[in-house]
């Protein structure tokens, strides 16, 4: 496994609460920012990499339908 990686697990804290990684893929190396529970704070980070030419999208994990 590689070093130095500064990785965040989700918790218990966040069982209820819907969250958001923003996945980039820039010279064939996939990495991922978050998590957010903010949208529109993940969303804003994805069109910052978008328009720097990176490829980058928004998963979302805990939602559920009503």
């Amino acid at each position: 496994m590689a070093g130095n990686r500064d990785r965040r697990y989700i918790t218990k804290d966040y069982e209820n609460t819907p969250l958001f990684l923003v996945y980039k893929k820039d010279n064939n190396k996939l990495s991922s920012d978050g998590p957010y529970t903010n949208f529109k704070k993940a969303h804003s980070l994805m069109c910052l990499f978008l328009s720097q030419g990176i490829c980058s999208w928004v998963v979302s994990y805990n939602e559920r339908k009503i």
